[in-house]
C-alpha cells in the first residue's frame, strides 16, 4: 500500500510556542493519508557530530525529527536559507549575503535528509518535499536510482529570472525542481515566472524535453 513521505524544514513545533502555521495543516494531511514525516525538531545539537533521529508514533504516521548540528544551523538555516533564498526568492536581491559554505553546507544537509529517507522508503511509496530548506532531496532520491513518484510544493513567491540568477547555484536549483514529478506554486504569477526563465535561460533539453 502507497505511503506519503512527507519532507520539511520543521516537523515539530516549538515547545511552548504556536511555532510555523503550516505543521498543523501537515499534519492533518497525514493523519488521513498515514504515511512518514522528516524534519527538524526545532534544537540545536551540543557538537558537529552525527544524531540520530527522534523517533514518534501518531495517530496514522510516524516522525521522524533531530536536531541540527550548529554548523547546520549557522550556515543552512541562517545562511544559505535566510541569506540568500529568501531574499532571493522575496525579490530582493538586495538583501544577499553569500557565502560559498552557505550553499556546500545546504546541500550537504538535503543530503544528509536525503540518507535518512532512503532507510525507510518502500518502492511504492509518494515523496512529498516542502519548500526549498530541502529542494535537492528529490533531486538526491532519483539520482540514487529510487523511482518514487516524487512532487514539490514551494511555500515562497517564484522570483523574476534575471532575479533568480542572483544566486551563483541558480541553474543547479532549476535543475533539481526539474527532477520532481510534480511540482506546486502558489500562484499563477509564480508559474510564469518558473516557465519564463525556463523558456530564456536553461539549455534546450535541460528540462527533460
Amino acid at each position: 500500500m502507497s505511503r506519503l513521505i512527507m519532507l520539511s524544514n520543521r516537523c515539530e513545533p516549538e515547545r511552548g510556542q504556536r511555532g510555523d502555521p503550516l505543521l498543523p495543516v501537515l499534519h492533518a494531511v497525514l493523519k488521513k493519508h498515514s504515511g512518514l514525516w522528516f524534519g527538524w525538531n526545532g534544537e540545536i545539537a551540543a557538537g558537529n557530530k552525527q544524531r540520530k533521529a527522534r523517533f514518534f508514533s501518531q495517530s496514522s504516521y510516524q516522525q521522524y525529527s533531530w536536531a541540527l548540528t550548529p554548523n547546520e544551523y549557522d550556515n543552512f538555516y541562517q545562511g544559505y536559507i535566510h541569506q540568500v533564498l529568501w531574499p532571493v526568492f522575496h525579490n530582493r536581491p538586495d538583501l544577499i549575503h553569500y557565502k560559498k559554505e552557505y550553499f556546500t553546507t545546504w546541500k550537504n544537509y538535503n543530503h544528509d535528509v536525503k540518507t535518512r529517507v532512503a532507510a525507510k522508503i518502500e518502492p511504492d511509496d509518494v515523496v512529498w518535499v516542502q519548500d526549498y530548506h530541502l529542494l535537492f532531496a528529490g533531486k538526491l532520491l532519483k539520482e540514487d536510482g529510487y523511482a518514487n513518484r516524487c512532487g514539490f510544493f514551494l511555500h515562497q513567491p517564484f522570483p523574476p529570472g534575471d532575479v533568480l540568477r542572483s544566486v551563483p547555484e541558480h541553474d543547479g536549483l532549476m535543475q533539481a525542481l526539474f527532477s520532481y514529478d510534480l511540482l506546486g506554486f502558489q500562484s499563477s504569477g509564480d508559474v510564469n515566472n518558473f516557465l519564463a526563465y525556463a523558456l530564456r535561460f536553461l539549455p534546450r533539453g535541460a528540462a527533460g524535453g
